[in-house]
Order: C-alpha cells, then sequence, then structure tokens
C-alpha cells in the first residue's frame, strides 16, 4: 500500500451531528469532525446516533494530529447544551 493509501482507523466513535457534510464525533472523549468526502472504506459511522469504526486517511490524521492515540478523557461535569 502507498503512503497515500494508509488509513488510521478509529473504533468506538460516536457520531454527535452530521449536518453540512461534515460529521462532528467523539472518539474517547475527543472530539474529531471531518467531512464526509474524506472517509475511507471500512467506516461504518454516518450518521447522527451512529457508533462504530471511522476510517480516514493517514495525511488527513497526520494533519489533525488525530493519528496518536491518547488516553481517555474524563467525563465532562455537565452535558453540552445544544
Amino acid at each position: 500500500m502507498a503512503d497515500t493509501d494508509a488509513v488510521v482507523v478509529f473504533e468506538d466513535v460516536e457520531v454527535l451531528d452530521d449536518s453540512g457534510g461534515i460529521l462532528e464525533c467523539r472518539h474517547h472523549g475527543r472530539p474529531l469532525w471531518v467531512n464526509v468526502n474524506q472517509l475511507a472504506p471500512g467506516t461504518t459511522v454516518r450518521r447522527k446516533g451512529d457508533r462504530g469504526r471511522l476510517v480516514i486517511p493517514r495525511w488527513l490524521a497526520d494533519t489533525l494530529a488525530w493519528n496518536h492515540p491518547s488516553p481517555p478523557l474524563p467525563a465532562p461535569e455537565r452535558e453540552r447544551k445544544s
């Protein structure tokens, strides 16, 4: 696989919103926003409420510093208001 074809896989991703062609996601407490045009084959999340696998190109993960797993963050004391 060429470097341009490399992907990063995030498991247990929750989609919080799916408006305007952008998925607003959460992965172990970290926010992730990704354009639906950047979803790679193998992605199982597509719309608000989905939970599963998010697959994105490695170049995007590198650009957004999402390629290095981080430990889960503590749960917020209050839920975000919409």
